[in-house]
């Protein structure tokens, strides 16, 4: 737990660093990534810590074509 409050602690400490002169020069949408993908390494990080299964995007990808994978395989003749 010690160790998902220093996640929070340094990910609070880069959007202190990070994030004033971006609004200073107005750059919302750089303000929005940097948000988004910040965020997304702290919830990244504390499911790794958490020793949580992160799954793979790749698992995704194989179960939506294994339909036309196999209907390929079945079509194309020896």
């Amino acid at each position: 737990m010690l160790f998902i409050l220093g996640i929070l602690l340094l990910a609070a400490i880069f959007s202190l660093i990070e994030i004033p002169p971006l609004l200073k020069k107005r750059r919302t949408r750089e303000v929005w990534a940097f948000s988004i993908l910040l965020g997304t390494g702290v919830l990244l990080s504390s499911f790794h810590i958490l020793d949580h299964t992160i799954l793979n995007p790749l698992h995704f990808i194989e179960s939506l074509f294994k339909p036309l994978r196999d209907f390929l395989i079945e079509s194309i003749p020896n």
